[in-house]
């Protein structure tokens, strides 16, 4: 046992990091409590439950919940075996919230085309981590426009989650806050319970705080008629036949595979070629800036930055997240990327790859808790969808408000995400407003330094060559009849 013992120090360095498996260990159970409020909030997201109109109008919960553990569970696999980092992967929010929202609802795709598409830029991202093109493409975007995609997609799916629990429903004046005087409200009332706990339990250090939140408004929702106790949940315990039925109604491994015969439908036009690749570009920045943005903020306090002050088995970490989106998008489920949960573990002395195995292994052990989990309503999972938004926002703090020519770019990605109700459409505002205005600022400053013989300073020209590209891609998507309906 002690040479077993020892060549697992040995593979994962634990040692060597100044750790020890019961650190690792308590570590990895303290990350996945702090993300596994995914394991309710992913498949609520993604069958649309609450949302009329949402995912396509599917009905697969159940399939949706084991792909979310599955997915969770074998991409951390991953991180744990070829990685050797202490990261968790599992449906990444806000990409999960662009399957539903804005491929399935706003362009009309359906589900296994938009898992298809999904499956597709997990490729490229594969691609990108092999040939190092990817760290090159995250140094093309600005830096501010960067900083408010995260803002913008919390801001989103807190919206989500506040229409989903009727706490803002339609009214003369487009969005309004809901009727507290109706009984139909008590779904709402529930939400705030569970957001204003998870607030309180943060703000105490409380792990799992999301979870505990979301746990005790499920109790709360009780007595008022909003949580409702199905036996026959007990029936899928857990329903592997769901997520391997051939029936696309109920699995979306199943709609995964059959997208593919309506793939093709896509490309009947330049204009839908265009917007498969703008869609694509989307997930692939939004894939990128979320796992560079964790690993930047963690690398440090996790003892993973070599001699050279780059992050140790970094191309390993980005390629366990690229494959993890690919085979998530098999099985039927959103973007599977790294977690910012992982600082949690962390922070508690997770240094390796035995953290990232716990992880996973308490989200097989959640497989079993199928009925409970299943029982949480629709107003609880939105009570941790708005506090998402709230930890999101966080990143707004890095876009520097007193440059107007950063500011009004950043300022139209995050706002045009929630209002047009499109991740895509807002990183496309930003990146084309960012260009447009840092072009006339350059083209004012040429023509004075142009006039004045004095200044022997030229100004500099800010505007990578491949934002400009992608610039040219959003132009077009904006411009042409996109009809990608399928």
């Amino acid at each position: 046992m002690s040479n077993f013992k020892n060549a697992l120090d040995k593979f994962w360095g634990i040692s060597k990091r100044g750790s020890n498996f019961a650190t690792e260990i308590i570590a990895g159970l303290t990350t996945f409590l702090t993300m596994a409020y995914i394991i309710t909030v992913n498949p609520f997201i993604l069958s649309g439950e609450g949302i009329p109109g949402a995912g396509g109008g599917l009905n697969m919960y159940e399939s949706l919940y084991i792909a979310t553990i599955l997915g969770a569970a074998l991409a951390t696999l991953l991180m744990a075996f070829y990685a050797r980092a202490p990261y968790a992967q599992a449906p990444g929010m806000g990409l999960n919230a662009f399957l539903t929202f804005t491929l399935t609802l706003t362009l009309g795709l359906s589900y296994g085309v938009g898992l298809n598409i999904i499956f597709i830029g997990g490729l490229v991202c594969v691609a990108l981590s092999i040939t190092k093109l990817r760290e090159k493409l995250l140094n093309s975007v600005p830096e501010a426009i960067r900083a408010a995609i995260p803002v913008g997609i919390g801001l989103f799916i807190a919206f989500v989650g506040m229409q989903s629990a009727g706490l803002v429903i339609g009214g003369a004046t487009l969005v309004e806050l809901a009727n507290f005087t109706s009984a139909n409200s008590l779904p709402a009332v529930v939400c705030l319970i569970g957001f204003v706990t998870i607030a309180i339990l943060s703000k105490l250090n409380v792990k799992g705080a999301i979870l505990i939140g979301i746990i005790f408004a499920t109790l709360i929702g009780i007595p008022m008629g909003v949580t409702t106790w199905n036996p026959n949940n007990v029936g899928w315990l857990p329903a592997f036949d769901k997520l391997f039925s051939g029936d696309v109604t109920v699995s979306g491994a199943a709609a995964f595979w059959k997208g593919w015969g309506d793939f093709g439908a896509l490309f009947t036009s330049f204009s839908n070629v265009i917007g498969v690749l703008v869609i694509i570009l989307s997930l692939a920045m939004i894939d990128l800036f979320d796992t560079f943005g964790t690993l930047l903020g963690t690398a440090k306090t996790a003892n993973l930055i070599n001699e050279d002050g780059k992050i140790e088995r970094f191309s390993q970490t980005l390629m366990a997240d690229s494959v993890a989106t690919v085979f998530g998008a098999m099985i039927g489920t959103s973007n599977v990327t790294t977690y910012v949960e992982s600082a949690s573990g962390i922070s508690v002395g997770g240094r390796t790859g035995l953290t990232a195995l716990t992880v996973s292994l308490f989200f097989l052990l959640a497989l079993f808790l199928a009925p409970l989990f299943s029982s949480i309503p629709g107003a609880a999972a939105a009570s941790a969808l708005i506090y998402v938004g709230v930890l999101m926002m966080a990143n707004i703090t890095d876009i520097d408000f007193s440059d107007p020519s950063v500011a009004a770019p950043a300022f139209l990605t995050f706002i045009g995400m929630p209002l047009a109700y499109s991740i895509t459409d807002g990183i496309g505002l930003g990146i084309l407003s960012y260009v447009v205005i840092k072009f006339f600022i350059w083209l004012v400053n040429i023509i004075k330094y142009a006039s004045n013989k004095d200044n022997n300073e030229k100004p500099a020209w800010e505007i990578h060559p491949v934002t400009l590209v992608i610039a040219a891609l959003f132009v077009l998507y904006f411009v042409l009849p996109i009809n990608l309906t399928v």
